[in-house]
């Protein structure tokens, strides 16, 4: 991870609030994924931001990363199409 890249700062900023786009959302996560410096820079700032708003402090998962990469790899996978099926049918 560029440390100086402002855009993907406020995109990790913004997927932190909930508010970036679906599509920017997992282009993100792709990134968390595989970018161990990235995920560093997210735990920093959720305990920067649990320890501002009070909340008990707790480090991020380990199997964080791992979740993020099966969601990713299961949402690339192509759909299985039934048609050929359906038409044997009739």
């Amino acid at each position: 991870m560029s440390q100086h890249d402002p855009k993907l700062h406020e995109d990790l900023s913004a997927w932190m609030d909930g508010e970036l786009p679906p599509d920017q959302a997992r282009f993100l996560e792709r990134r968390l994924a595989s970018d161990p410096a990235l995920r560093a820079q997210l735990e920093r700032w959720q305990l920067a931001s649990a320890g501002l708003r009070g909340d008990d402090l707790r480090l991020m998962p380990g199997t964080l990363a791992e979740g993020i990469a099966a969601a990713v790899a299961a949402e690339a996978r192509p759909a299985r199409h039934r048609w050929p099926w359906a038409a044997g049918a009739v």
